[in-house]
């Protein structure tokens, strides 16, 4: 009251859950009993700012993080708590968290006004998500694959990818460098390794440098694969049909071996030479 009223000698305590101007009022009598005019004391309370508007933050193991971000309204601060709910010591710089583990970690960022009133805080969820396992190519003598587990997949000839071919299977149609870029559930990716397709024609094709002769082509009986020279190391024979069957397989460290071709039935066939690193295929005709 700024006039009238009954005083009290104990002080008022101002409540502060409704925003606005509140005026007290007080005075001071002295020793002869004579009260001066009363002095205005206005309390304000001010509205507390919104928390700050946060996106949450998405990475695969071991990539490059950013620091986290957040924001405020115009002319107030972001107050960085770590991964505090409550309490701890606020910090103007923001966290950039590490991707080294997979798993999920919650930090919270408030904002003080001009007024100097905190906000609540805001809750940013950081998630680093586990890499794929790295995707293995194999091959049958006539398609590529790789195991049907992942989520999506991408087949790229020579780094360049070819377009629409988005499963775990390919066809190809050309020689080349192949690979397969992959995605899991959490939209981590990992390339294989590259897997080189050699499908060579009947004359002179070529393994480790030197050309193969395989001989007679067409054949009835035996076939003498002739690799040019002795491997540097074990090589892979297979004869394969024109449907990705392995019919003969065979492991040798000479320069020749015989297939016997009397027991399989007439047709084309793709003869595989491989070293665990490249891979060349000649065609044969067994009348």
């Amino acid at each position: 009251n700024s006039s009238g009223g009954t005083g009290s000698s104990t002080a008022p305590l101002p409540s502060t859950s409704i925003v606005g101007t509140t005026n007290y009022y007080v005075s001071q009598v002295s020793s002869n009993g004579c009260e001066s005019p009363r002095s205005k004391i206005s309390v304000v309370v001010n509205a507390l700012p919104a928390a700050p508007v946060v996106s949450n933050s998405t990475y695969c193991v071991g990539s490059t993080t950013s620091a986290l971000t957040a924001t405020a309204l115009s002319g107030n601060t972001l107050n960085w708590y770590g991964t505090n709910a409550t309490g701890g010591t606020a910090s103007s710089t923001p966290p950039t968290p590490s991707s080294a583990a997979a798993g999920t970690t919650n930090f919270y960022v408030s904002q003080t006004s001009t007024s100097g009133c905190e906000s609540e805080r805001a809750k940013l969820v950081f998630t680093v998500n586990e890499n794929p396992t790295k995707p293995i190519i194999n091959w049958n003598g006539v398609e590529l694959s790789v195991l049907p587990n992942y989520n999506t997949y991408q087949w790229l000839l020579n780094n360049i990818i070819i377009n629409g071919v988005n499963g775990s299977q390919h066809k190809p149609v050309t020689q080349g460098s192949y690979r397969v870029l992959v995605a899991n559930a959490g939209n981590c990716k990992d390339t294989s390794v590259a897997y080189e397709i050699m499908v060579t024609s009947i004359i002179n094709p070529i393994f480790e440098g030197k050309k193969i002769s395989v001989y007679p082509n067409p054949a009835q009986g035996n076939v003498v694969v002739d690799l040019g020279q002795t491997p540097v190391k074990p090589i892979n024979i297979k004869l394969i049909t024109t449907d990705g069957r392995i019919i003969q397989e065979y492991k040798t460290n000479k320069r020749q071996y015989i297939l016997n071709l009397s027991s399989i039935a007439a047709g084309q066939y793709i003869i595989q030479i491989e070293n665990g690193v490249k891979n060349s295929f000649i065609k044969l005709i067994k009348q």
